[in-house]
């Protein structure tokens, strides 16, 4: 099978045999959840949205190499999209004629796919004097959520959508935390599971809650996550719409909706207490889309909190939103309205990204 395109007018993109390999690894800076798997030659295996790869290199020839069958990627050299990459499966792309000099690579993961881990194999050149060190970020942010911070459906042009349409549409990195992160040229990760709740899922749906799945790698739960290098400056969390929608139905354990808002409370006030010990130092922002319910529950979270002591900690609305995509949610304008609300809220405080002097 052969792939082939022109792009930008000098750049020729081929599929080659999966077995095409350059004499030289590139070593790669990523983004989000990601593990590098031994017993896969090295290969990088993620199941969390939005991560993404970069890595530096010199000349005019590079190789992809993927073994994913699942997602949509999107291909970056200096700076330019140069390819949209679907569903790859075992391949090998060689990038042609990018020019002599020094150039750097990112690859974003777009889709999100709950039932399957996702693994890139990295980028190679030619030869190993090729190969140059990727730049590293000074900040880092994260965010937790659901469908609206994994950016589902985001690129929809309407309501009404097949599964196939609501995957298809789904841009991680167009979402507001990937735009925020961008802003401050923060690394990031987004670590939201769309339908997944703070104690009951979207129409009380069985599965693992959100706070359940967070500690782990992947959604099995089979490997704790910690990455030494990532301590993130701010958590931003936004998270509990799916808990009160739709309705309760009979069989569930709530008799009221009184009751489910109770133990959702109780709920997230552990969930953050655990972020806290996970991230010392963070400012953690509390987000809600609008001013209704959950901006009240938060608020009363956050007053518990500060009560308690709790110091870098804040309380964000984030209202106007259209919400004319796939199933009534958010699309890329959105997005955008939010990303503006909470690069105002943090540039309100400045010292946020600092990390405060210990006693």
């Amino acid at each position: 099978m052969r792939f082939a395109a022109i792009l930008a007018g000098t750049v020729l993109a081929t599929l080659a045999s999966d077995k095409m390999y350059g004499e030289a690894r590139l070593e790669m800076h990523t983004g989000g959840r990601v593990a590098s798997s031994a017993e896969n030659g090295g290969s990088n295996l993620f199941q969390w949205p939005g991560v993404y790869f970069e890595s530096r290199f010199k000349g005019d020839t590079l190789l992809v190499h993927f073994k994913d069958a699942n997602n949509i990627y999107r291909l970056y050299v200096d700076g330019k999209a140069l390819l949209t990459i679907q569903k790859p499966g075992e391949s090998t792309i060689k990038l042609n004629v990018l020019g002599n000099g020094d150039h750097t690579v990112r690859l974003d993961l777009l889709t999100e796919t709950q039932s399957s881990v996702g693994r890139f194999d990295g980028f190679s050149v030619p030869n190993a004097t090729d190969a140059l060190m990727p730049a590293s970020r000074a900040r880092q942010i994260e965010f937790i959520g659901d469908s609206f911070v994994v950016g589902l459906a985001d690129t929809s042009t309407k309501r009404q959508c097949s599964e196939e349409e609501i995957w298809s549409t789904t841009d991680t990195q167009q979402s507001f935390g990937a735009m925020t992160a961008k802003h401050y040229d923060a690394d990031y990760e987004i670590n939201a599971i769309s339908g997944r709740g703070v104690v009951r899922n979207f129409a009380g749906s069985a599965g693992d809650l959100l706070p359940d799945i967070y500690p782990y790698t992947f959604y099995n739960k089979s490997t704790k996550y910690d990455d030494p290098k990532f301590r993130p400056q701010i958590v931003v969390l936004a998270l509990g719409g799916n808990d009160f929608l739709p309705a309760l139905h009979s069989g569930e354990k709530w008799t009221s909706t009184e009751s489910l808002r109770a133990d959702y409370i109780a709920a997230l006030f552990d969930f953050i207490k655990k972020l806290r010990e996970r991230q010392a130092t963070a400012f953690i922002v509390l987000l809600a889309y609008g001013n209704g319910e959950i901006y009240a529950d938060y608020a009363s979270v956050l007053e518990t909190l500060k009560a308690s002591g709790e110091t870098r900690i804040g309380l964000l609305a984030a209202s106007g939103l259209a919400r004319t995509g796939c199933n009534w949610h958010i699309t890329i304008e959105d997005h955008e309205k939010i990303a503006t609300s909470l690069i105002e809220f943090l540039d309100h405080q400045p010292e946020v990204w600092a990390t405060p002097k210990s006693d």
